[in-house]
């Protein structure tokens, strides 16, 4: 799975909180969800689906759904991860931004409104993202030779068969 500029898969472990939702404050600025709600409860698998081996390729360009994609296969050890930390903390994820541009220098801006806590409880440094099994650091001759660390690591992983 290519994350590595933030093709963000269509899966995150982020929940909305609507109006309608029941929730508990559990401190001062955080709420968890409360009740019965089926997209909170742990799925089984289809019949038809995937249990092979996969590969996640990373880099700190992997953030937003992307990362909370990143966040859910860590938790669940559930993929191998190649490449750079990603660039979503572990435990958190900012939306609802307003963006703006100041006037005089053009430079742009986003201030959040919202923060997602994610649904795990795995202990991980906080302002960190997901850690790589396989770390990749490239150089500018990576770069310019076109050179695709990354698949060459899951190609040699894919060989030996090991995970």
């Amino acid at each position: 799975i290519e994350t590595k500029l933030n093709h963000q898969p269509s899966f995150s472990n982020t929940y909305s909180v609507g109006p309608e939702s029941d929730y508990k404050q559990i401190s001062e600025d955080r709420y968890m969800v409360i009740g019965n709600y089926a997209v909170l409860k742990k799925q089984a698998p289809e019949k038809n689906n995937f249990s092979g081996t996969v590969f996640v390729f990373t880099s700190g360009f992997t953030f937003s759904a992307g990362g909370q994609f990143c966040i859910t296969l860590k938790s669940l050890n559930r993929a191998t991860f190649i490449g750079e930390e990603t660039g979503t903390d572990f435990h958190q994820n900012q939306g609802l931004c307003m963006a703006g541009t100041l006037k005089n220098t053009g430079l742009k801006f986003e201030i959040p409104f919202q923060t997602y806590f994610s649904s795990t409880n795995i202990p991980h440094p906080d302002g960190r993202g997901v850690f790589p099994d396989y770390p990749v650091i490239h150089t500018m001759e990576d770069y310019f030779s076109g050179n695709d660390i990354e698949m060459d690591i899951a190609k040699k992983l894919i060989l030996e068969g090991s995970k």
